[in-house]
């Protein structure tokens, strides 16, 4: 008889209340060089415009400015350097120019709560207690917008958060952004407003660059090779770099196309049709399989498609009506199991489309940078991760890179939506265009 390990189904995620733990604090400053070496293969940090992040902290700390931290989300790895970026670079560099920031370089990090599931049992300690606040997508999350706002008045540190609320796997693209950050700037001003208090609400935009310096011809081949090997694909006849990927994209897109044509009753499709279309209906194949299992009445845009099924799939997994220890039946505890088990292996295909929709051949080209190619090679890796069952956490990440850390000037939130005609919606959508222009202006490639 075949036997498995089974996917259990567990408790809801519940709301963590954030706390500051000063000691926590203290030894995540001291671990936090070695963690990006080790863990997070990151041998360099470079900074450009830091003197906007000190003249920012330190207005936020003389109580001049309430201050939010918009930064691009292009990789697995920017939470950690963010954290590098506040309680390492930014006090250095202050110390440097002989100035003082007036309290700690730290931030309240908006983070998803299913985010302690997937990054370790470190990350699972660290966060709640270095005052990081959960929060749900796409659904209505009261207590965390209650605690947001609350915080943004009144926490002890600034708020970080990502625009575009997930990795979008792409140093010179913004991916898909939400409102979410000029709306709670708006909160902010109006909070103030109403306790008449004077302090500015600023906006900084950051943006992480990762570049691939260490023999970066050396690292596109093992790349290669590494897709090549786990997808059993036949060796690119290819010369350039840029048809190689091309030509692999073809191959991979071929063979899922005949996995879903097979079992999940894809039409076929000429071989003809343009990769992006190939790519897009792939991935609207993927995500039916998951939104038929529990459904789910599909979207428009692909990338809320994805987020819906994710978080309806953690819905089965972290059950809200889990009973107390002993309070099931033994058949009905293997029943919520067996849910469970079917909705993760309904998942893979949901963390098929989620990677498979930031393959875009049309960020790259004949003419693209090394380090942009080895960025889209990676990305069709892992695709074959997520093909495989994996998924963010296995992600294949080379080893001794650089990171490129952009601040620009901050925006006023204060000044800039009286300048925008309209209501306070749009004004909020205006504010919005303000903050992803920045971030844009900031992912430019040199």
């Amino acid at each position: 008889m075949l036997r498995k390990r089974r996917v259990q189904a567990r408790g809801g995620l519940k709301f963590i209340e954030p706390r500051f733990i000063p000691w926590v604090y203290t030894l995540m400053r001291l671990v936090s060089p070695l963690y990006l070496r080790r863990v997070e293969g990151i041998s360099t940090v470079e900074t450009e415009g830091i003197k906007h992040l000190i003249d920012a902290y330190r207005r936020f700390y003389l109580k001049k400015a309430r201050l939010l931290v918009a930064f691009r989300h292009a990789s697995v790895h920017d939470p950690p350097v963010m954290v590098y970026l506040f309680c390492r670079s930014l006090p250095a560099a202050a110390r440097r120019r002989r100035e003082q920031i007036g309290g700690r370089g730290h931030a309240h990090f908006l983070y998803g709560r299913g985010v302690l599931n997937w990054a370790g049992g470190g990350a699972a300690f660290l966060i709640p207690r270095i005052a990081g606040i959960p929060v749900m997508n796409r659904r209505n999350d009261a207590q965390s917008m209650r605690t947001i706002r609350r915080y943004l008045s009144d926490g002890s540190f600034p708020i970080c958060l990502a625009p575009e609320g997930q990795v979008s796997y792409h140093n010179h693209r913004l991916g898909p952004t939400e409102g979410g950050t000029a709306r709670l700037a708006v909160w902010c001003l109006e909070d103030l407003q109403r306790e008449k208090r004077d302090e500015q609400v600023l906006i900084l935009p950051v943006a992480c660059h990762y570049l691939y310096r260490d023999e970066p011809e050396a690292l596109f081949t093992r790349i290669v090779e590494r897709i090549v090997d786990r997808a059993g694909l036949p060796a690119a006849a290819a010369t350039s770099r840029y048809q190689i990927l091309i030509e692999l994209t073809e191959a991979l897109l071929s063979k899922m196309e005949d996995f879903y044509t097979r079992f999940f009753r894809l039409q076929p499709l000429g071989k003809r049709t343009q990769l992006r279309a190939r790519i897009e209906r792939l991935c609207a194949a993927a995500l039916h399989v998951p939104e038929s299992f529990m459904q789910i009445h599909a979207e428009k845009e692909l990338l809320s498609r994805v987020f819906t099924v994710r978080q309806r799939g953690w819905d089965h997994l972290f059950r809200s009506d889990f009973p107390e220890e002993g309070g099931l039946a033994p058949l009905d505890r293997v029943l919520m199991d067996r849910i469970s088990d079917e909705v993760y292996l309904h998942l893979r295909h949901n963390e098929l489309a989620d990677m498979l929709e930031y393959v875009q051949p049309d960020y790259i080209g004949p003419h693209a940078s090394l380090n942009r190619l080895i960025e889209y090679a990676l990305n069709l890796d892992d695709v074959v991760n997520r093909l495989m069952g994996g998924d963010i956490g296995s992600r294949y990440s080379p080893a001794r890179k650089t990171v490129e850390i952009r601040i620009d000037e901050p925006i006023d939130a204060g000044n800039v939506l009286p300048l925008i005609p309209g209501k306070r919606k749009q004004r909020i959508e205006g504010l919005m265009r303000v903050i992803v222009s920045r971030l844009e202006h900031l992912s430019v490639e040199r």
